[in-house]
């Protein structure tokens, strides 16, 4: 909803004659800015531009968006958004466990309506009404934020090795949160239940996992980490180092220990799933009984919130990307149509 009404706005707002263009330009240090749009700025062609959010900003809603609908599995992972939940639950006095949820959203509290909710509609259990409610709202908005972090990350491709490879990824993530996601037989927020609809999760997963690594491959491979200052160098080498050892646990632990091993099983139809700790027997030794080790992506998420969030925001260590919106009109167009091919032709 959110993806069309941004199409229907662009539309209206671009006059005939002209085109919108969104780019994304490394911008100052954030200390001391806001978030919002700026000011809008012309040149001789009369072109407009509104910064319109920052990269940066959409990465740190992203994974906080990830992280809430996680709940179900957070009673034991900081930040405990289930035992939160609960506690809301208890105090104005909402089930946690039953139909929950479902009752109300699909009969606007009529209790004599109950009886005609459709058998299609699951009913939760061991939930939370506050969880519950939570996941309708997150995901009315995390596809389109997903879809605009995807093609942040394919406009920053041609900065780092391997564009096309970044660009089918992006590409990958863009048309799942466009058409795949709606696949999923999700307890809440569907209201149904697809025969497909565990093979698309994997998918999601797989464009979870490259909404993760992407980034930090991008920032650390086309330099954007690297404008050090002098009197912080050390801080951001430090930074630098710490986030590329991160993507290295992350690649062992999560992709190849977990989702590799449990992608092949679910394929071969051999269930339970499992990762190669288990497996080996090894989640019960010290190091590896940790779920941080076996399945470290909740807390990966978390690491993420607070990196792209008040990290990145307060520091100022590095100038954050801004995604601008600009309106440009067809004899800009022309023009730099024009100076492209001299340059080839020359």
């Amino acid at each position: 909803v959110l993806t069309s009404l941004t199409l229907v706005v662009a539309f209206f707002w671009t006059p005939p004659g002209s085109m919108i263009r969104v780019s994304l330009q490394e911008g100052p240090s954030c200390c001391g800015t806001n978030n919002r749009s700026t000011s809008p700025t012309k040149n001789k062609n009369h072109n407009h531009s509104w910064t319109w959010t920052r990269e940066e900003t959409l990465a740190c809603c992203c994974n906080l968006g990830s992280s809430l609908y996680n709940y179900a599995g957070s009673t034991a992972h900081w930040p405990h958004w289930k035992v939160h939940f609960r506690k809301i639950d208890d105090y104005f006095g909402w089930p946690t466990s039953g139909n929950v949820f479902w009752d109300e959203a699909f009969t606007l509290g009529l209790q004599r309506y109950y009886k005609y909710v459709p058998l299609f509609v699951p009913r939760a259990t061991g939930g939370s009404t506050v969880g519950a409610t939570q996941f309708f709202m997150v995901w009315s908005i995390l596809p389109t934020c997903y879809i605009l972090y995807f093609t942040c990350m394919f406009l920053l491709s041609h900065r780092s090795p391997g564009k096309w490879i970044q660009r089918c990824l992006c590409i990958f993530g863009i048309c799942h949160f466009l058409f795949g996601t709606d696949v999923i037989a999700y307890r809440y927020g569907r209201g149904y239940y697809a025969p497909h609809g565990e093979l698309f999760h994997w998918f999601e997963k797989i464009a979870w996992r490259i909404a993760m690594l992407l980034p930090v491959y991008q920032n650390i491979t086309n330099g954007h980490w690297h404008n050090n200052h002098h009197d912080r160098s050390f801080i951001k080498t430090l930074v630098r180092i710490s986030l590329l050892l991160w993507a290295i646990f992350f690649v062992l632990f999560q992709v190849i220990q977990s989702d590799v091993m449990k992608f092949t099983q679910f394929l071969l139809d051999q269930y339970p799933l499992q990762g190669l700790i288990p497996m080996w027997g090894l989640d019960e030794t010290f190091f590896f009984q940790s779920s941080a080790v076996q399945y470290p992506y909740r807390e990966s998420l978390i690491l993420m919130i607070f990196w792209y969030g008040p990290f990145l925001h307060i520091s100022g260590l590095w100038p954050l990307f801004h995604i601008q919106l600009s309106r440009v009109s067809s004899s800009s167009i022309n023009s730099e149509w024009r100076r492209g091919k001299g340059r080839n032709e020359s």
